[in-house]
């Protein structure tokens, strides 16, 4: 008896169950950054401020460390 209903929605076309309307216009403001960005100087990559390191006086990113 439950499987007819539960059958249903499979038969039935996607504009039959929902209603989508648009043109949808509106705005998303852009928020502030988490974090810092800084352009590694070895790649030009952009890299989180935190995991720059100072390689012979340049910003470099974990790529480009020396180990």
């Amino acid at each position: 008896m439950a499987a007819p209903v539960f059958k249903r929605p499979f038969t039935l076309k996607l504009e039959d169950i929902v209603e989508i309307e648009g043109p949808f216009d509106f705005n998303v403001p852009k928020g502030k950054s988490c974090f810092n960005l800084v352009i590694c100087e070895s790649c030009g990559d952009a890299v989180a401020e935190n995991y720059v390191k100072i390689v012979d006086g340049k910003k470099v990113c974990p790529d480009r460390f020396p180990y």
